[in-house]
């Protein structure tokens, strides 16, 4: 996360009475977050290091990740994952304005105030969402549209094709705009297909 962003959130936890002081700060709380992934069968955590105050480094794996996806009613409801299996095995992922609403919900660090405040509300165009953003953090719109979220999805087999990111043997990289994400005017689709 950038500094001017680690900052806001610690101003808000400390005017909310969540934190003390900066120095009692969390930002990612890891036993939180550790406790939420082994809470639904078939994840292992392979990673999860906080190296800083604002910084996430997490790499889990799945027996099944379509499992982890149905087993859940709220993730099975919002369709974001689906695999097929026949000659050829696809995994393919879709988010829209409605499954990723659902999806927020199911994480405690979405709902926290110092995150929601940060969150376009409904309807709200990205002018007005900018200003916000550059009334509570100094930049802050050029802050969200400089931000990305990076991930990687590594498959047991050769892929034959993608949509998105790129491929580097048998993982595929993706960047996705943490702005496109944050307004979703269209849905963002990714799919592998491999043996």
């Amino acid at each position: 996360m950038d500094p001017a962003l680690i900052q806001y959130i610690i101003d808000v936890g400390e005017a909310s009475g969540k934190f003390e002081s900066a120095k009692d700060a969390v930002i990612f709380d890891q036993a939180e977050i550790r406790k939420q992934l082994l809470s639904r069968p078939g994840i292992d955590i392979r990673k999860l290091q906080l190296p800083s105050i604002g910084r996430l480094e997490l790499e889990i794996g799945f027996q099944n990740i379509e499992q982890i996806f149905t087993a859940d009613k709220v993730l099975a409801q919002a369709e974001v994952v689906k695999y097929v299996q026949g000659s050829t095995k696809t995994l393919s992922f879709h988010l829209d304005k409605n499954n990723f609403t659902q999806i927020l919900s199911l994480f405690p660090l979405f709902q926290t105030e110092e995150f929601k405040t940060l969150l376009p509300r409904e309807a709200e165009s990205k002018e007005d969402y900018f200003d916000m953003l550059d009334f509570a953090l100094d930049d802050g719109a050029e802050l969200l549209k400089n931000t990305t979220i990076k991930f990687s999805v590594t498959v047991n087999g050769r892929i034959i094709k993608q949509s998105g990111g790129y491929q580097q043997n048998n993982t595929i990289y993706f960047s996705l705009a943490l702005e496109r994400l944050l307004f979703l005017s269209t849905p963002i689709d990714f799919s592998i297909q491999f043996q």
